[in-house]
């Protein structure tokens, strides 16, 4: 479903199923943006809580590390925060990484950019604010 509302991710594969309280959800993630590589992520949830208010996963692959996601309502505004603590696997990212940083942060904006737009865009919403939190 992702997919067909959010540029960049090009595909989610289902690796293993919940266990009924939606926690152990394995997915592959398939990503691109602007510079001309695809990043292939697997994101277990770790922890989800009732109605999505929040969600954790660990995060292996090409990128290592961990996410949290932060939803909340109040009135007619939904607020969505993520906050993902990452480093690259791939030995090229890796080696590249001091100097190229900041391009890195720049192409992680865009994709989630084009997430919130797309979501935003399906539901029929407006997107109020997009900020990144770092």
């Amino acid at each position: 479903m992702w997919p067909n509302w959010w540029p960049g991710l090009l595909h989610v594969k289902e690796i293993k199923k919940s266990e009924g309280n939606n926690k152990n959800i394995l997915r592959r993630y398939t990503w691109q943006s602007k510079l001309p590589y695809t990043v292939i992520t697997d994101i277990k949830n770790t922890a989800m809580r009732q109605y999505a208010e929040r969600i954790e996963g660990v995060i292996s692959g090409e990128l290592e590390g961990s996410g949290i996601w932060k939803i909340s309502q109040n009135g007619n505004i939904c607020t969505v925060q993520y906050l993902m603590t990452v480093a690259p696997t791939k030995w090229w990212m890796k080696i590249t990484a001091p100097i190229a940083r900041p391009l890195y942060k720049w192409n992680h904006h865009i994709i989630m950019r084009w997430g919130a737009e797309g979501l935003a865009a399906y539901l029929d919403v407006e997107l109020v604010c997009f900020k990144e939190m770092i």
